[in-house]
């Protein structure tokens, strides 16, 4: 060969359709791992989803966290991620036929294949019954989805969350204020006696 003349390939080596390669083979090759991240500012990580007020970008990390720290009889985690563009958004968004048809499908038939009780909501039994309760209910098809519902209910009402912030706040020094009199009348009781 040329000394002239470079291949560049690229492969996804979790793809299930080809047989894994082996090590002795890899190290044949310089590889270069890409990084399954999005950008802070781009449109894919803030494309929203199905008009629910929960960002690609949010989603993702949030499932993305959830297999990695089940043991979801993946022979290797991390080869099951979502991509950072596994789905692409259109003009910001995700429509809730691209998601529950490319993603949700994804999780039900592959990532989350003999776990799924794990992840989805135990009255969820089929795919279809999974996408068609998607379109009602959207990401309480998840079990533990407090954490993309309350993100969801921040982006809904954002004063909301600042002034239960306040009003949690307002709380904690009301107890206190209540605390610091009970203790002075009882000092007071107590003297008196």
């Amino acid at each position: 060969m040329p000394k002239n003349l470079s291949i560049i390939a690229t492969m996804n080596t979790s793809d299930q359709n080809v047989f894994t390669l082996d090590n002795a083979f890899q190290r044949r090759f310089d590889m270069a791992l890409i990084p399954n991240e999005l950008d802070e500012k781009s449109a894919q990580k803030n494309a929203e989803i199905a008009e629910t007020k929960i960002t690609w970008g949010t989603f993702w990390k949030w499932i993305n966290e959830k297999m990695m720290q089940s043991d979801t009889g993946m022979a290797s985690t991390e080869d099951k991620r979502l991509g950072a563009w596994f789905i692409v958004n259109q003009d910001g968004k995700i429509n809730e036929k691209v998601l529950a048809e490319k993603v949700l499908k994804y999780l039900w038939d592959d990532a989350f294949k003999f776990k799924r009780k794990d992840i989805f909501d135990e009255n969820i039994s089929s795919l279809e019954m999974l996408i068609n309760e998607f379109k009602k209910s959207r990401f309480k098809v998840f079990k533990e989805n407090d954490e993309l519902l309350r993100k969801q209910g921040e982006k809904q009402n954002p004063q909301n969350s600042d002034s239960s912030d306040e009003n949690a706040n307002e709380l904690g020094s009301n107890e206190q204020t209540n605390e610091s009199n009970l203790n002075e009348n009882s000092e007071q009781k107590n003297s008196e006696s």
